[in-house]
């Protein structure tokens, strides 16, 4: 079980950095 858990924090960190990494493009874009 303590292995699920370590899936979930993994998928929720790079759910976390997809959705900054696209924030920041679209903010980059809205600039230029």
């Amino acid at each position: 079980m303590k292995i699920l858990s370590y899936i979930c924090f993994a998928i929720l960190l790079i759910h976390n950095t997809l959705i900054a990494a696209t924030t920041r493009t679209v903010t980059s874009n809205a600039n230029s």
